[in-house]
C-alpha cells in the first residue's frame, strides 16, 4: 500500500512539473497575448570607472620594475598621469640603438686567431670579439 502511494505521488508531481515547464499560451477568453515588441533604442553605454590617482608605493614599485632606477621627476610624473597613461607613453617612445659598442665584423678577420699564446694579440682578439664567453 505504501508502494503505491509512493509511485502515484511521484507520477503527479512529475506531471505537473512537466505541465507548469509548458506555460500558457493563451488567455482563459481565447485570444492570445502578444509580446511587446523589442524596444528599438540602445541602452547607454556605462563608462568605466576613472582610476584612483597611483600612491607613491605604486608609482615607485612599477618605476623600479620598468625602469633602471626611480627618480623624482619619474615619480611625480606616473603619479600626475597615471599607470596606464604612463605604459601607454613609453610603448610610444620611437626605439633608440645603442651607441656604445664598437662594431664588430661576424667574419673575423685572418690575423684574429686563437693560437693558445697567451697574451699574444690575436689570442686576446679571439677570445674578445669571437667567443662563446662574450
Amino acid at each position: 500500500m505504501l508502494c503505491k502511494d509512493y509511485w502515484r505521488l511521484t507520477a503527479a508531481l512529475t506531471a505537473s512539473l512537466l505541465l507548469s515547464a509548458c506555460g500558457g499560451g493563451g488567455s482563459s477568453d481565447g485570444t492570445s497575448s502578444t509580446p511587446a515588441p523589442p524596444s528599438t533604442t540602445t541602452p547607454p553605454t556605462p563608462t568605466p570607472p576613472t582610476p584612483a590617482a597611483p600612491t607613491v608605493a605604486d608609482a615607485s614599485r612599477l618605476l623600479e620594475q620598468a625602469t633602471f632606477g626611480v627618480t623624482a621627476g619619474d615619480l611625480a610624473n606616473v603619479q600626475s598621469i597615471g599607470i596606464d597613461a604612463y605604459l601607454a607613453a613609453q610603448l610610444n617612445v620611437a626605439p633608440s640603438q645603442y651607441t656604445g659598442f664598437s662594431y664588430t665584423p661576424h667574419t673575423a678577420p685572418s690575423t684574429c686567431k686563437s693560437d693558445g699564446t697567451p697574451g699574444d694579440a690575436a689570442s686576446i682578439c679571439a677570445r674578445d670579439q669571437y667567443s662563446y664567453t662574450r
